[in-house]
């Protein structure tokens, strides 16, 4: 492989630890105001981020961690439903995206203690915690809610079984000559600590909680077999519910009406 292809393996280790900021449309910030968002910060392992909080009638509070590039109006449709059905949500913008904090996105390294984070500043005002993530965010819910009581229920869409498995799958297309590259570049320049991003490593560790593990029949990012690989890693109770014709991140959308009833039937029967 030429320098060049090393080059080019190499910024896009850089590029995947310092992604574009999505900035929230007004739009957004309206619907999110009329589903009666509260605009809070809080601070986690050096960073202030920034989030939104909708109170429950119920008692219960979503705690929800986006993918990579995103911000936290993601969740919007999520919010939505679950602003139907009495539960509430804490949405946030992961450490260096959206309006908070910090320039390195670790997926999942330092991520996992912001949905610790994240939780501290819910916990006084719910009954109940949940912890629901989408791809980078999954692994951050995955990895915190393997150590933390306080989750009751986790919702997780698109894990990856390690950052070593999905580098290897997205970066090795010339084998070690071009994986290698772009994990220096994350650890270099992103201080990523990869042992410390295995969820597959803590599967047994998230008990008999209950689990719904939400991927599409036509995700290319994280593929089903993935997917499946770590479902069965991953203790009873739990399901694993593939959306027909959905591709990364478009559950909700390809399936409103089945994704609403998916979602609120595994919360009503885990709390």
């Amino acid at each position: 492989m030429s320098g060049i292809e090393e080059v080019r393996y190499y910024r896009y280790g850089l590029s995947v630890v310092h992604p574009p900021r999505r900035v929230a449309a007004q739009s957004e910030r309206d619907r999110a105001r009329a589903l009666g968002g509260e605009d809070v910060s809080f601070a986690s392992q050096g960073a202030t981020l920034r989030g939104t909080f909708f109170a429950p009638r119920n008692g219960v509070v979503l705690v929800m961690a986006h993918g990579l590039g995103e911000n936290r109006f993601r969740w919007l449709d999520d919010v939505s439903i679950l602003e139907r059905h009495g539960y509430g949500a804490f949405i946030y913008d992961a450490r260096a995206h959206g309006e908070s904090g910090g320039d390195t996105a670790t997926w999942g390294d330092l991520e996992q203690r912001d949905v610790r984070a994240a939780i501290d500043f819910a916990e006084p005002r719910a009954e109940k915690i949940v912890a629901a993530g989408f791809s980078v965010g999954a692994s951050a819910v995955y990895l915190e809610a393997a150590g933390d009581e306080r989750v009751r229920a986790i919702v997780i869409e698109a894990l990856w079984t390690s950052i070593d498995d999905e580098m290897q799958a997205k970066a090795g297309t010339r084998g070690f000559f071009s994986h290698f590259p772009v994990m220096l570049a994350m650890k270099r320049d992103g201080h990523l600590d990869f042992s410390r991003v295995r969820p597959i490593d803590h599967a047994r560790e998230i008990g008999a909680r209950p689990k719904l593990f939400v991927t599409g029949s036509e995700d290319s990012d994280t593929p089903v077999p993935i997917m499946q690989r770590m479902v069965d890693a991953t203790p009873d109770p739990k399901r694993l519910w593939i959306v027909p014709r959905a591709t990364h991140g478009s559950y909700a959308k390809t399936a409103p009406a089945e994704y609403e009833r998916t979602l609120i039937e595994f919360l009503d029967r885990a709390l």
